[in-house]
């Protein structure tokens, strides 16, 4: 959606009813930016509606209402246990979690409301930098009766959640934060069960869920939605890049280029630039590790307006004469974002 700002993605559609249970994950979070400006729009609080840009009616009668729509519903967030713990209210749970091997990276949100849901997925941590004055990527999948998206897809996104929330420390039985955070996933899961979506892709649209973690590499799921010749071209934008040579992300994506002829095999990499001073950030191993026989350039970001805004955004896509496939979310070109 052209011109949707990421914190829209928040604000219930039309005829959504009350709050009912929101699951959120982050690596890094603000508990501040998240109570104001997300769980605000979340549960659809009419005194807390945004004066300016991050300035908010603190007054008596919003925090009364806060409380009486937290009341109603349960909100759930996951952060890596490296993300320090911070204030937050009594009545949502802040849940720190420890990946094995690995840090939880994701940034996906589940918001379920009385007659509507809606799922975010994209690069943006729950801080105001990440909302507010950086290049993010994002999109929203609303689950409503106009949702085409086929059923193993959903299916995939609640399976995936459920392995996030099988994180969480403590017992899944009870009235505990896990407990909780499990039946926000199954109120989910209601929700996907009370439509009737395709149970496979139609016409030119295809999408597939694409986990990364240690041992699981998403760009393995590409077969899923490629139609036609073998890739021959890859663009790749990150923050963050292998330093090691060679590359082992870099690597990888290469190994998807093997349309013919092998000569126009090329790959585009979009690095970070300092906002300020302008300065490229990209480690020399980004032109080491790209072997002969293909066609490769690095660039920095080209900023959209003068406002200065730092590169986070993640997105990998993968183009054939005839078919074009993009990887969204939260993982960087780095052996560790791709699960390598």
């Amino acid at each position: 959606m052209s011109g949707v700002k990421l914190l829209d993605y928040w604000s219930p559609p039309e005829g959504a009813g009350r709050p009912v249970a929101c699951l959120a994950t982050s690596f890094t979070f603000e508990a501040d930016f998240f109570t104001q400006d997300c769980l605000a729009r979340f549960l659809g609080l009419s005194s807390s509606e945004v004066i300016g840009e991050g300035d908010h009616n603190s007054s008596i009668a919003a925090m009364l209402e806060e409380e009486d729509r937290l009341a109603e519903a349960q909100v759930s967030v996951l952060v890596d246990r490296s993300s320090p713990a911070e204030k937050r209210n009594l009545r949502w749970d802040l849940l720190p979690v420890h990946v094995p091997g690995g840090l939880l990276h994701a940034k996906v949100a589940a918001l379920v409301w009385e007659r509507s849901a809606r799922i975010i997925l994209g690069s943006a941590n729950l801080t105001s930098a990440g909302y507010r004055r950086q290049i993010e990527l994002g999109l929203s999948i609303d689950l409503d009766g106009n949702c085409r998206v086929p059923r193993p897809v959903l299916d995939d996104l609640v399976h995936e959640l459920r392995l996030l929330v099988g994180l969480i420390p403590g017992p899944s039985a009870g009235s505990g934060p896990k407990a909780r955070a499990s039946d926000t996933v199954d109120r989910l899961a209601k929700r996907i069960d009370d439509l009737s979506l395709p149970s496979s892709h139609s016409g030119d649209v295809r999408i597939a869920v694409a986990a990364a973690r240690p041992g699981t590499n998403p760009l393995d799921r590409l077969q899923m939605v490629w139609r036609g010749v073998k890739p021959l071209s890859a663009t790749v934008v990150s923050p963050y890049w292998d330093s090691p040579v060679p590359a082992p992300a870099i690597e990888a994506i290469q190994q998807q280029l093997t349309g013919r002829p092998a000569g126009d095999r090329k790959m585009t990499l979009v690095v970070a630039s300092d906002p300020y001073t302008g300065a490229v950030q990209a480690p020399p191993s980004l032109v080491a590790s790209v072997g002969s026989g293909l066609q490769m350039s690095v660039n920095a970001f080209d900023q959209p307006d003068k406002e200065p805004r730092r590169l986070h955004a993640k997105l990998i896509i993968f183009e054939s004469p005839n078919w074009l496939a993009a990887l969204v979310g939260s993982s960087n070109a780095t052996e560790n974002g791709l699960g390598l």
